[in-house]
Order: C-alpha cells, then sequence, then structure tokens
C-alpha cells in the first residue's frame, strides 16, 4: 500500500501489515532457533542418562563400603559380584590389602563397573577407605 500525502507529509497510518520478505526473515530466524534447540535435546537426554548410571554406581559402591564397615573385620574378604539383585550390567569388585598387620587394618578398594545403555563407556565408580579392628 502506498502512503497518502497530506500536505507535502506522507502520512505512514493507513500502512497495515508486514511484507513478504519481512515475514520470511522472522520464520527463518524462527525455524533456525527451534532447530538449534531440537539439536539440544538428544545432547541433554545422553547427559542425564549418563548422571544417573553413575549415581547408581557410586551408591551401590557407598553401600558396599557401609556394608563391611558393619561387617566383623575377620570377614572381610575379596569378592566380586556380577550380578547385583535389581542392578542388571553393574559389576561390583571388593579388593582388600593388609596395610597394618599389627595394628589390624585393611585397605579395602571398591569398583563398580557401569553398564554402557547406549553411551560411551565411562570409567568405574572406585572408592578406597581403611578399616581397622
Amino acid at each position: 500500500m502506498i502512503p497518502k500525502r497530506r500536505s507535502g507529509k506522507l502520512t505512514f497510518r493507513h500502512w497495515q501489515g508486514f511484507t513478504v520478505m519481512e515475514v520470511l526473515i522472522a520464520g527463518t530466524i524462527v525455524v533456525v532457533g527451534f532447530l538449534a534447540l531440537a539439536t539440544m535435546f538428544p545432547t541433554g537426554y545422553a547427559t542425564v542418562t549418563k548422571s544417573g548410571i553413575q549415581s547408581i554406581g557410586l551408591a551401590l559402591a557407598q553401600q558396599r563400603i557401609e556394608f563391611l564397615r558393619n561387617a566383623a573385620y575377620d570377614n572381610i574378604t575379596a569378592t566380586t559380584e556380577s550380578s547385583i539383585p535389581g542392578y542388571s550390567g553393574y559389576t561390583r569388585t571388593t579388593a582388600f590389602l593388609l596395610f597394618n598387620p599389627d595394628i589390624g587394618a585393611k585397605i579395602v578398594t571398591v569398583t563398580v563397573t557401569l553398564p554402557s545403555a547406549g553411551t560411551p563407556t565411562s570409567q568405574p565408580i572406585q572408592l578406597t577407605t581403611i578399616i581397622a579392628k
């Protein structure tokens, strides 16, 4: 629409709507924004999944350490649990080393191997503590 002239001045009061070019540019900006947002979802989902797997692995290692702290000193033995009830794919290994036999102290290391679950294989979770008589 061409603006009307009134006493030598252009008035833009009667212009209505947007031009086709403005609509195309705005649409392009919106589409690019949505595509950028959509590409972040798989990365975010993978990160959340990996964090959940690591949290479970850490909890399983802490659970084993607490179990050994409450067990009798002489019952602390090296074990490998390839199947943990309720946690398929996780492997928990307990190793110990006599730290100071004179005072009765053992260095206990619990290692939990995590399942891959579609994400790149991550480092195992490892906790170490000293347990004395």
